[in-house]
């Protein structure tokens, strides 16, 4: 009888990616990945935060009651 040399369907770990390829010894936050992950969010962060007072002030603006004059 041959030995299976891949395990039957459903019983293998599923393959994980690792958080961080980058050494373990490194500074976590001199590495340049971090410092464009952290770029990234930053200006995702304030692009949302721009469009909420974009859309707060129009809000406003709209709501103001018109001069008849």
């Amino acid at each position: 009888m041959r030995k299976r040399e891949n395990p039957a369907p459903g019983t293998q770990k599923p393959y994980t990616m690792p958080l961080s390829t980058a050494d373990s010894s490194m500074i976590p936050f001199l590495s340049s990945d971090s410092y464009y992950n952290f770029i990234d969010g930053l200006m995702i962060t304030l692009f949302v935060v721009a469009l909420v007072i974009i859309f707060v002030y129009e809000y406003e603006v709209l709501r103001r009651p018109k001069n008849q004059s």
